[in-house]
């Protein structure tokens, strides 16, 4: 087929399907008129989550309760260290004192893993992009 014949064939075979603006394809007598319906779309489907924002929403799903627990035992101890100081100096408010350091530590530990992971949900799409585009410029995926 010359070059000529393929560039008619395309002509023709786009205004058929109506995809060359200004020229139609006319209808005969013969071929009953249709009305214009719009093509059924399909339902839009929600964004598929990533398995590192699943894995991060996880994460901070596993820790929101462990600080909230650390924190009620902290304060716990604490209530209990305050009602005992209030009466007199035992050697048992020594062992409260140290209980309370140690659940302070926790607490404070736990909020600090629950800050990171939230803070990390909150960007673990755009390091996932920025590693993706990393990893294809220099071709590893």
């Amino acid at each position: 087929m010359t070059a000529i014949k393929a560039k008619y064939v395309v002509l023709v075979m786009s205004t058929l399907a109506g995809l060359v603006p200004g020229v139609a394809f006319a209808q005969t007598a013969s071929q009953p008129k249709q009305a214009a319906t719009k093509p059924k779309s399909k339902p839009v489907e929600p964004p598929t989550e990533s398995p590192e924002h699943k894995f991060a929403v996880e994460r901070v799903a596993y820790l929101t309760p462990l600080c909230e627990k650390a924190e009620k035992e902290y304060n716990e101890v604490h209530q209990q260290v305050e009602d005992a100081l209030s009466r007199e100096y035992t050697p048992a408010v020594d062992f409260l004192l140290r209980s309370a350091r140690s659940k302070l530590d926790i607490m404070n530990m736990s909020n600090d893993s629950l800050q990171e992971a939230k803070y990390r949900l909150e960007h673990v799409d755009d390091c996932l992009k920025v590693y993706r585009q990393t990893m294809t410029k220099k071709h590893l995926i």
